[in-house]
This record gives C-alpha cells, sequence and structure tokens, in this order.
C-alpha cells in the first residue's frame, strides 16, 4: 500500500525530490524496501518499508539511475554479501546539469 508519511511529505513540500522514484515511478509495482532483509517479505510478525532515501532539489530528469542496495537479486538491484547491516540501502546517481 502506498503511504504518505509526514515527515517525508514535509521534505517533498520544502522542494526535495525522491531519487528512486524519479526513475522508479511505481511503489506498488516497485516498493524499493529497505527495511528489513532479516525477515521474509511475507513474516505477519514484522511491517516491511522504505526507510532509506536520497533527496535533491535537482529535477527528476537529471537521474540517471537508482537502485536499492542489499542483500539478494529478489530485494536489491545492487547486491552486496554478506549484506552488513539491519537495512538495505539506496544509491541515486545524477547527470550533471550545466547552465550555459
Amino acid at each position: 500500500m502506498k503511504v504518505a508519511y509526514p515527515t517525508t511529505r514535509r521534505i517533498t513540500e520544502a522542494g526535495m525530490k525522491d531519487g528512486f522514484r524519479a526513475v522508479r515511478k511505481d511503489p506498488i509495482k516497485e516498493p524499493g524496501w529497505t527495511w528489513t532483509p532479516t525477515t521474509k517479505s511475507t513474516d505477519p510478525a514484522d511491517r516491511h518499508d522504505r526507510i532509506d532515501f536520497v533527496f535533491s532539489s535537482l529535477p527528476d530528469s537529471s537521474v540517471k539511475q537508482a537502485a536499492v542496495v542489499g542483500e539478494s537479486k529478489a530485494n536489491a538491484h545492487v547486491i552486496v554479501a554478506p549484506w552488513p547491516t539491519d537495512h538495505r540501502g539506496v544509491v541515486v546517481e545524477y547527470q550533471a546539469i550545466l547552465s550555459p
């Protein structure tokens, strides 16, 4: 389900943009969960969510790519093994926009 958290909403209302969502627009199709890699997404005793972000004031068109970094192909775009922490990361690559 899509959730509008108050803290995230305040950041975006201040003009910051979520780099991950700039290129991976559908939160249902691609939730980008970073919390938690320690349990399965179907575990009824846990809540999986996206708690890691890269915010920028750059336009969405400046994002070249964005990815979740984590422990497995099933849960991340960039794999690091062994995964050393209790949540996944997010990485965003921006392209330089030079003014004439």
